[in-house]
């Protein structure tokens, strides 16, 4: 099965972090600021290109290394490359990244060196990006316990407005009536 490269790469204007397993952009400064949004069969079919840069490709090679099956569709094989192509901002016909060769395979024709690792530096993009995600989780919060208070103040609403509709029986609604008594003896009336 496919295998992921342990150095941090430069690969055109994209970084692979090792640690993540993703291909990102990074600014001047280091900071994160593009992340490929690939599944995880793409991924492998890129980390598969990436450690054979430079190199023809075939598709039953990608289907043994990749998929570890020889029963797959081409049109899923060309369903991944399109995905990677997308994600790197590639074109088939001025190829960047990923050359297709007519009834052969493909070709990653970027330049893919190894470089330092490169941290982000405190404070950077990556750190906001956690922030903004807290922020956002905190404000969705916010506004549940909001959706909470307006239902429970619509229930007490509701409930005492039902209360004032009820009749409720007074003393002028209870029927009365008088009682003569038979006797002239206080207490033993019949």
């Amino acid at each position: 099965m496919s295998a992921k490269p342990e150095q941090q790469l430069k690969v055109g204007d994209w970084w692979y972090l090792p640690a993540e397993d993703k291909l990102v952009r990074r600014d001047t400064d280091g900071s994160i600021t593009e992340t490929a949004d690939l599944d995880n069969l793409c991924q492998k079919a890129l980390n598969y290109f990436l450690l054979n840069a430079g190199r023809l490709v075939t598709r039953d090679e990608l289907l043994n290394d990749v998929w570890g099956v020889r029963d797959v569709s081409d049109g899923r094989i060309s369903r991944v490359i399109r995905v990677l192509r997308v994600a790197l901002g590639d074109n088939s016909k001025e190829p960047l990244y990923i050359e297709t060769i007519p009834k052969r395979g493909f070709r990653f024709v970027a330049k893919v060196t190894v470089v330092e690792p490169v941290e982000p530096p405190a404070g950077s993009s990556a750190d906001k990006i956690g922030t903004v995600e807290q922020q956002a989780k905190r404000q969705l919060q916010r506004w549940f316990a909001l959706l909470a208070a307006v239902i429970v103040l619509i229930g007490v609403a509701g409930w005492s407005w039902w209360q004032q509709q009820v009749e409720h029986p007074t003393t002028e609604q209870i029927p009365f009536v008088r009682i003569t008594p038979i006797s002239s003896m206080d207490g033993i009336e019949l």
